[in-house]
Parts: C-alpha cells; structure tokens; sequence
C-alpha cells in the first residue's frame, strides 16, 4: 500500500511492501518533489515489490510437469513413459523454478539420457511437448526446448535380414530356453506378428488351421481375425506341448515387450538382427514358392502393396541356386 502526502515544500510518498518493510520516497535533498512525481515513484516500486514477490511464487518444475500429465487423459503406458522422463528431468534440476530452466540445462540433461539415439529424441519430444504448453499457458514466457532435436538422423537404408532356415534360428532358440524356442517356432512357421502371437490360446489351434484374433483387425479389410495354415512341423510341436500339459508360448510370454526380449536374446545367440518381422519375412518367401500370392497376404494378414514394400525380398538361397 502506498500514500502520498505533503510535508509543507515538498511531497513524499510511504509504500509498505509485502514482508512489512516501510519505504519513504521523496525525503531529503534540495529539489522539489510535486505529488505527481511523489505518485509515480510509488507506483514504481509498488511493480517492483509485486514483480519480485511474483518470481518468489513462480512454480518448480515438478509441480508444472504434475499439472501437466493431469491435464488430460493418457494411455497408461504412455502415462508411465512421459512420468519415467519426466522423473529424470526433475532429477537432474532438482527444485528449480520453472522459469529458470535455461536451453543449457535442457543439453545438457539430454546428453545424460540413457540410451540410443532414438531414446533421446523420444525424451526430447516429451519435453518439448511439456514446455509448449507452459509457454502457451504463459508459465513461461520463452519455450528453451526449442534447441532439442525430436527425431533421430536419418541413416542409410540396410538391407533386410531374412533368416536362411527355420532350422538355424530355432537351435539358437534352444539354446536360449523352452519358451525362446516355443516362441520362434510359432512365428516361423505361421508367420503371426509378435503380438498376435502373444495373443495365441488352445482354443484357437485347429488339426489343420490357426485362428489369430488380433487387436486392430485385418489390414485392409474389416475382419476382426483372421485364418493361418498351420504347418505339420509346427503341428507336431504343439501336439507334444500339449500332451505336457504346457500352454502355448502367449500364455507364459505374457506380453509383447517380454516376447521381444527373449527374440533380442535369440539374435544375440545367432550374431544377427533377427526380429519377428524377418521371421515373417522367411514364412512369406517360403510360402509363395507353393501358393498365390492372394493366400499368402490372407495368412499373414497384410495388402499387396505392403507384402512388396516389406516382405517380398530375395533370400540368400535364390542367389545359391544353379
């Protein structure tokens, strides 16, 4: 609060500032002080006091990053993903206003992050997507994630891996457990995705099919599952589970992300770059050597121009063959 009044020559003004301290304006000197100039030196410290009281009170960088994953409705493991990285930024600027966060501090948490490149641009782009909203909300008045880089450098096309023989991948899964080598053997020989095969129950194995149920329905199609031929070498290794008592592999795997890890480990085993996709990949070629190409999409569940872009490449025995 502030009051102008005169002291007989000249006027003064008393501003008291929040914490309780008393500031006199206009008192001592020679030069004559008019009540306007008296009114507007309060009003400047009066901005001042409230400018300084308002960085005081600005929020930390934990309770903006809070109010922003409340703000709306996340899938719970992107939940779990934007709070992990969240977490680690809070981490490496423990306590700081979030106005104080400078494009320095951002580098140099991104330098910190665990992980492939790809990692770090996915952390960066959930960043970047935290201070945006700060700055349209005006918590911030200038966004200092603009300097993170979202996607990762482009690299040169590799060219796809496809495995030579089921024979070779299944004895590295052998090596690496029951549940690996369960695992590789029902994508090899039906050429399910990795989830698909996750999916996978009893009830669904036929005497000469598979019925596969999957999550987003046939591509191009508005099938909600679809028919897979069940081949006689996979055919006899379900048979034998089966009479163990033992489920499939989707009822011990559990999700897609523990199927993919026990594939890294199998590739690990073979020193190459095996994925679900290039065990596809294998069932695909080996498939159209017997069968139309419009049977082996129906299988596999994907359209003609994606069985061209991803699944139709030659293998090593077309380049051996006399």
């Amino acid at each position: 609060m502030a009051s102008v009044h005169s002291n007989g020559t000249s006027w003064q003004a008393v501003v008291t500032l929040p914490g309780g301290r008393t500031v006199r304006l206009g008192v001592g000197g020679k030069a004559k002080v008019t009540r306007e100039q008296a009114q507007a030196a309060a009003l400047d410290v009066e901005r001042a006091a409230a400018d300084a009281a308002d960085l005081h009170a600005r929020p930390t960088l934990r309770t903006c990053a809070d109010l922003w994953l409340g703000h709306r409705c996340w899938a719970p493991l992107t939940l779990r993903s934007h709070r992990r990285i969240v977490d680690g930024l809070c981490s490496i600027l423990p306590n700081v206003r979030t106005a104080d966060v400078t494009a320095l501090d951002l580098a140099r948490w991104r330098a910190g992050v665990q992980g492939c490149e790809a990692t770090r641009c996915k952390a960066s782009r959930v960043v970047r997507a935290l201070f945006r909203w700060l700055a349209d909300a005006g918590v911030v008045e200038r966004d200092p994630s603009r300097t993170l880089r979202g996607r990762a450098p482009m690299t040169p096309p590799e060219e796809k891996y496809t495995p030579t023989d089921a024979a070779t991948v299944l004895a590295a899964a052998h090596d690496v457990g029951t549940e690996a080598e369960c695992l590789c053997a029902l994508i090899m020989y039906t050429g399910m995705r990795r989830g698909e095969a996750v999916r996978l129950r009893w009830d669904d194995v036929y005497a000469d099919r598979i019925t596969v149920r999957t999550e987003r329905g046939v591509e191009g199609t508005k099938q909600r599952h679809r028919v897979v031929r069940l081949e006689p070498v996979l055919s006899n290794h379900l048979r034998t589970l089966r009479a163990e008592g033992t489920p499939p592999c989707g009822m011990r795997t559990r999700s897609a992300s523990n199927a993919g890890r026990l594939i890294a480990r199998v590739a690990d085993r073979m020193r190459a770059p095996l994925t679900a996709n290039s065990m596809r990949r294998w069932r695909a070629n080996t498939w159209r050597r017997n069968f139309p190409d419009y049977v082996v999409n129906a299988w596999l569940g994907h359209t003609e121009a994606v069985a061209r872009s991803s699944y139709l490449t030659p293998t090593e025995d077309y380049y051996r063959a006399s």
